[in-house]
């Protein structure tokens, strides 16, 4: 029985609790969906700067950019690739 109303007045100020953080929460999740809707219109930015590039350049080209951005090869390949870096 103690237990029972242990139990019973935690969930009471548990609920509490949450019911005082709902102004905050509610404030979080604008803040999150705001910052995801920028991140999205300058994902859709930065696509649009790549297309325009892809282009200008041609498809090779930009290819080859975007390869040469990583390194890659063999070790020696790589140990060289580093050294000019």
């Amino acid at each position: 029985m103690v237990c029972a109303i242990l139990i019973v007045g935690s969930f009471r100020v548990l609920r509490r609790s949450f019911v005082g953080l709902a102004p905050f929460l509610l404030a979080l999740l604008a803040m999150l969906r705001s910052l995801v809707a920028t991140v999205g219109a300058l994902r859709h930015f930065y696509y649009g700067k790549i297309t325009k590039k892809v282009a200008q350049y041609g498809d090779d080209r930009t290819m080859d950019f975007f390869i040469n951005l990583y390194v890659w090869g063999t070790p020696e390949q790589y140990y060289d690739k580093i050294v000019k870096i």
